[in-house]
């Protein structure tokens, strides 16, 4: 039986986390931390020229920081997240570990599609209450509302190409560690199977194959017996 342990990556800081984690929280979060700035600044009373300077500073946190530091999560971090050499997988199931940052690209396209439901909002708020649509004061936000769904639609395909091969990287990472990715039973002891012993998962013997080719195998076998 394989021994059942908390995935966990070495060298991670369980209160900050990895620097690709750190980096996508800032800038998420970084309209937040200018208003708290802003604040504290005031209680210490500078003047008009301040609140003018915070102001486009927040604005810019907004519209480039936090838009940045979506991307990131949703498409840079998945990839760092998998492909982090740092991983401890043993006893834990890959297939378990990384199916969030698999779904990272679906989770792009749901918030861009629910943005641009959130625009089209105001204008289902006109037809329900005053039982008209109000086309012309609505305009801009039908045009945006509909351009980012249009957008989501549009990038979908490149966004399922992308989780697929994020599958395929993490399928990569169990297979670098000798770790069936159905149940992360370990399978160094029995390199030459074509099914995990523990639960029948299928081994990718042409992958191994090409990872001891490459020289890969005794480098990660290596690395794991330190």
């Amino acid at each position: 039986m394989a021994r059942k342990s908390k995935a966990e990556c070495v060298g991670e800081s369980r209160f900050l986390g990895t620097w690709y984690q750190n980096i996508s929280s800032l800038l998420i979060l970084s309209p937040f931390l200018a208003i708290i700035i802003q604040i504290l600044l005031s209680m210490l009373g500078f003047g008009i020229g301040f609140y003018f300077a915070t102001g486009w500073v927040l604005l810019f946190c907004v519209l480039v920081f936090m838009p940045a530091g979506i991307l990131f999560r949703c498409l840079a971090q998945p990839y760092f997240r998998i492909t982090d050499k740092r991983w401890q997988l043993k006893g834990e199931s890959p297939e378990k570990v990384f199916k969030w940052p698999i779904r990272g690209p679906y989770w792009l396209f749901s918030l861009l599609e629910f943005t641009g439901i959130c625009f089209f909002a105001p204008l289902l708020y006109t037809k329900l209450y005053w039982s008209q649509w109000e086309w012309d004061e609505n305009l801009w936000l039908m045009g945006f509302g509909g351009g980012v769904m249009l957008v989501g639609f549009m990038i979908f395909p490149l966004l399922f190409m992308y989780s697929r091969w994020l599958h395929k990287k993490a399928k990569e990472t169990a297979t670098w560690r000798h770790i069936c990715y159905g149940c992360g039973y370990d399978l160094r002891g029995n390199l030459e199977a074509e099914n995990c012993p523990e639960c029948g998962h299928e081994i990718e013997r042409e992958r191994m194959d090409k990872l001891k080719a490459a020289g890969v195998e005794q480098e990660i076998t290596r690395a794991m017996s330190e």
